[in-house]
């Protein structure tokens, strides 16, 4: 890879540090806040919550009272983030939840007179959901906002499994069938209702200890001209590599679904199929969000 120590020569950031920081001028962690609030922090210790340190005590690297533009800082500032990051409190507070859902839903089935369902799995590669949502670092991950550890949202999970059923199943039953799983906007007159299973989405069960539970991955276009203003690619295009979160290769998680029997078992069957074979979240194009071993486990 090309060295891009002068940041993103294209748009014309990052010329001030070009020659590297200036001498006896150390790169300092700026977190924005008050500076009896940074005092406060410093001494705070390791923080139990990545999704609080990401969404509210986002660090950058500062030069001279001014900020580093280039990628590398990005990068570093991650890397910050998760030495303070506590996860052995998210490794509690994740079995805590999963225990406290699974006992939610035995508790509503047997009152409903529905079937509750949990599929655990692992993941092929590595995966990540809401790259999308907003964040300071380019792109999220979606996290427990109350504990911080990485999770996939039941809408995620929701359309993914309609998504398999409705393009890629061709052993699928009816449309009325689908319908009846999964729900129907309106349209025109026609009114439109919900489906009668539930997706909640999955929970992380703890790895291993010493396994981490999120990682830096990267992003590395080569011709970010290219993709930005339309420029033909060329050789002397520097590259500009994007850093994000993603979990890791061989992580488990337990998803569950909630619904009547008559049609719990068409929703549980897409859902495996679709985890195994077009994944979950973001990049599943490159192979992000792939599950296998999936075991089903009917909550009683």
């Amino acid at each position: 890879m090309r060295n891009n120590r002068g940041g993103n020569r294209g748009d014309g950031r990052g010329r001030g540090d070009r020659g590297g920081h200036p001498p006896q001028q150390e790169v300092e962690r700026w977190v924005p806040l008050p500076k009896d609030a940074q005092c406060a922090w410093r001494n705070a210790g390791r923080t139990p919550n990545l999704a609080l340190l990401l969404s509210r005590y986002s660090r950058y690297e500062t030069s001279g009272g001014k900020p580093v533009r280039e990628q590398k800082s990005q990068k570093q500032a991650l890397r910050s983030l998760l030495d303070r990051w506590n996860p052995d409190v998210a490794a509690a507070a994740a079995k805590a939840v999963l225990e406290r859902r699974r006992y939610a839903l035995r508790q509503r089935a047997r009152s409903r007179g529905e079937v509750a369902i949990e599929l655990t799995g692992t993941t092929v590669w590595r995966a990540v959901s809401g790259m999308g949502e907003a964040s300071v670092y380019e792109n999220a991950i979606t996290l427990d906002e109350l504990y911080g550890f990485p999770i996939f949202r039941g809408s995620a999970a929701k359309g993914m499994t309609r998504h398999w059923a409705e393009v890629w199943d061709d052993d699928a039953p009816n449309k009325q069938c689908v319908s009846r799983v999964f729900g129907e906007a309106p349209q025109g007159d026609r009114p439109g209702y919900m489906g009668k299973v539930e997706f909640l989405g999955g929970i992380p069960i703890p790895p291993k200890e010493g396994q981490p539970w999120v990682e830096i991955d990267i992003m590395n276009p080569h011709y970010p001209d290219w993709y930005a203003e339309g420029k033909p690619p060329a050789d002397w295009s520097q590259p500009r590599p994007i850093f994000f979160l993603a979990i890791p290769q061989e992580r488990k998680f337990a998803f569950h679904i909630v619904g009547p029997p008559c049609c719990i078992d068409e929703a549980a069957q897409w859902h495996v199929a679709a985890l195994k074979n077009i994944g979950i979240g973001a990049k599943t194009a490159a192979g992000y969000g792939y599950f296998c071993g999936i075991e089903e486990t009917h909550l009683t």
